[in-house]
């Protein structure tokens, strides 16, 4: 039996803006559900939940969290997630970052923002999977805090065939972002299932043949 993560699910297959489509839903739709044991979903915007709830609602595997996922830096239990009403309804840009929303809506957009709770990614990994669990794949998109989460994720408590990240927002981390995985054993296998290809995809090395 498989699972599935999903960090920063977003809306799931229930935006129109992108003709209702979202690469991590498409693959594990296509996938036998007799196979998969469960599928893991984090979305700290409360604002997307109902849409992510109809979106899975026919996978009783299906296991959404709506909380926010920061590094080990952040020590406190809540942190404010920004938005704008220009990226309703389904606001797939929420981010902590407001500078994160800025570049794509411009300097002078109007800002919302609303308290979450906030886990670490290790904290939240030893809560929910248990190490010999199979994760098929583990996705992240986390609208600018994607570099900080990576080089926390701690692999080896993780039985993890996929990795996929947004790159976009590495900035001058990429290098080192790519020598940690190199690192933990994982192996560069191109674009992964962003339907926009703006995600890599790693696949770690003992799944190699």
């Amino acid at each position: 039996m498989t699972v599935y993560v999903q960090i920063g699910a977003g809306a799931g297959d229930k935006d129109s803006r992108v003709n209702f489509r979202d690469g991590f839903t498409e693959l594990v739709k296509k996938t036998d559900k007799s196979t998969i044991s469960r599928i893991i979903l984090v979305e700290p915007n409360p604002l997307n939940i109902p849409s992510l709830m109809e979106c899975w609602k026919d996978y009783p595997q299906a296991e959404i969290y709506n909380i926010a996922i920061c590094g080990t830096e952040h020590k406190i239990r809540g942190i404010y997630l920004f938005y704008t009403e220009k990226d309703a309804p389904h606001y797939q840009v929420s981010s902590v970052f407001p500078d994160q929303i800025k570049r794509i809506y411009g300097a002078d957009v109007d800002l919302k923002k609303i308290l979450v709770g906030c886990m670490n990614i290790n904290e939240f990994n030893s809560l929910v999977l248990a190490e010999d669990e199979y994760v098929v794949l583990y996705s992240i998109d986390v609208e600018g805090m994607d570099s900080e989460i990576i080089f926390d994720l701690d692999f080896s408590k993780i039985f993890c065939e996929y990795f996929s990240f947004e790159h976009l927002s590495l900035g001058n981390k990429q290098k080192e972002v790519l020598a940690k995985l190199r690192k933990d054993g994982f192996v560069f296998d191109g674009y992964g299932i962003d339907i926009h290809g703006y995600d890599w995809l790693f696949r770690h090395g003992s799944f190699w043949r």
